[in-house]
């Protein structure tokens, strides 16, 4: 049986290495909520693009199916590179994407859409510093 630390999309999820023993536990951890602490610089973006390859591998979901969420714009275009350097390696012919996104424009798309339902402006903007 083929090792899936191995596998050809976990790799090219992180850029050609193989995940250590803490990031495999990472990675492969069930599908079911799980809280990580880990400091910047430390790898979350290419563990988590990592988990999403090995989701799309070991699991009955499609690329469509995933949704990507993190903080920085920078960190979300990061996540979107990995993953598909990922689904090139598992030849997904779906023509279908994961979608990356950060939190802040995710809830903007939530309240662009359906924000009439509960009284807000489709329009509507977040004003922050």
């Amino acid at each position: 049986m083929i090792d899936p630390r191995k596998s050809g999309a976990i790799r090219a999820a992180l850029k050609g290495y193989e995940p250590t023993d803490e990031q495999w536990r990472a990675i492969s951890h069930p599908l079911e909520p799980l809280y990580l602490i880990a400091g910047a610089g430390s790898g979350k973006t290419a563990v988590m693009a990592a988990r999403i390859a090995w989701a799309l591998e070991t699991q009955p979901f499609t690329p469509a199916q995933v949704l990507g969420l993190t903080f920085t714009n920078k960190a979300a275009e990061e996540l979107l590179e990995r993953v598909h350097r990922a689904l090139s390696e598992i030849h997904d012919e779906s023509g279908e994407s994961v979608t990356v996104q950060t939190y802040n424009a995710f809830a903007a798309g939530i309240v662009r859409d359906y924000g009439l339902h509960v009284g807000i402006e489709p329009e509507a903007g977040l004003l922050s510093e």
